[in-house]
């Protein structure tokens, strides 16, 4: 865009910063301004970086200056001097403030409770853990591909709960459940690392979870190319056991639980070791039968289709 000395492109800088908290703004709130100073070999690439782009990450801080708040993106933070508590603050130098001093830890380490109470690495742990939870691993699971995906049949809101639990409203897609945790040692030196869970909570539902997989058949393999055709046209299904294969009208799938384009109703439960697939070849009218073993009761959440080249 242009080019300009490091001491006037520091005002531009702050011009600009002026503007955005200003009310109205004459420009873009979410306009992020990075100023890269020049530095030593190995660094950043000095400039004047201007975004304004849709769908950036933005969060909110205190602009001394004018005591309003703005909005700074993760480029320039990098390079701004903002002070977390008071006695941070170095007069002619730190130009913005935390609005609150947990601002500075990310969403899943301000949702553990006593953090400051607890070892680092025990919090940087829960970090990894919590991102791996089973209460609400995603919103979209009837649409979702992975090959494995595990899901909390009753997640339950913590007991305890930090101040950015109820902002960020995490009890409407809750991580995990409740336990109660009693720690004895018994001869008063062996604390191995081991847990005993109590039968009766196991009976009764604690920590029932669902597994979530997802089976891909591919129907060029299915179909033999020199005896069915290409296999482009084959569409699929899913049979329990005892069911004919010549069924070609929608009231005979229906009786057997398919939809009328011959995929499997969503709902259909299947039973230990039952899991049968039938392939229809709509040009030739042949089927193609394919039976596995389950190793557990399983129910039919979604049935999708895709054709490849």
């Amino acid at each position: 865009m242009g080019s300009v000395d490091p001491v006037t492109c520091k005002a531009i800088a702050a011009y600009l910063r002026a503007l955005k908290v200003e009310s109205p703004s004459k420009i873009p709130k979410t306009l992020e301004v990075a100023l890269v100073p020049a530095s030593s070999a190995g660094s950043p690439f000095p400039g004047l970086y201007l975004f304004s782009g849709a769908a950036r990450m933005v969060r909110p801080v205190l602009h001394r200056a004018s005591g309003r708040t703005e909005y700074i993106g993760p480029l320039e933070q990098a390079f701004m001097d903002i002070a977390c508590l008071e006695e941070d603050i170095r007069e002619g130098i730190t130009t913005h403030q935390e609005l609150d001093p947990t601002n500075m830890l990310s969403l899943i380490a301000n949702l553990t409770p006593f953090s400051d109470q607890n070892q680092s690495p025990r919090n940087m742990y829960q970090c990894q853990m919590g991102k791996q939870t089973m209460g609400t691993p995603a919103h979209s699971l009837p649409y979702r591909v992975d090959n494995k995906l595990y899901r909390l049949q009753t997640p339950q809101a913590p007991v305890v709960q930090t101040g950015i639990h109820g902002n960020y409203k995490m009890d409407e897609y809750p991580n995990g459940t409740n336990a109660i945790v009693a720690v004895l040692s018994y001869t008063g030196f062996d604390m191995e690392d081991a847990m005993i869970l109590n039968k009766s909570a196991y009976e009764r539902g604690f920590a029932h979870a669902s597994v979530y997989k997802t089976i891909e058949v591919d129907l060029k393999e299915e179909a033999n190319e020199e005896e069915v055709g290409d296999g482009i046209d084959d569409r699929f299904e899913f049979l329990g056991p005892g069911v004919p294969a010549d069924h070609d009208t929608d009231e005979e799938c229906a009786e057997i639980g398919l939809e009328t384009d011959e995929v499997e109703a969503l709902g259909t439960v299947h039973g230990l070791g039952d899991d049968r697939r039938d392939f229809f070849h709509i040009g030739k009218g042949i089927h193609l039968i394919e039976t596995t073993t389950a190793n557990n009761a399983n129910l039919c959440l979604s049935c999708h289709g895709s054709k490849r080249g």
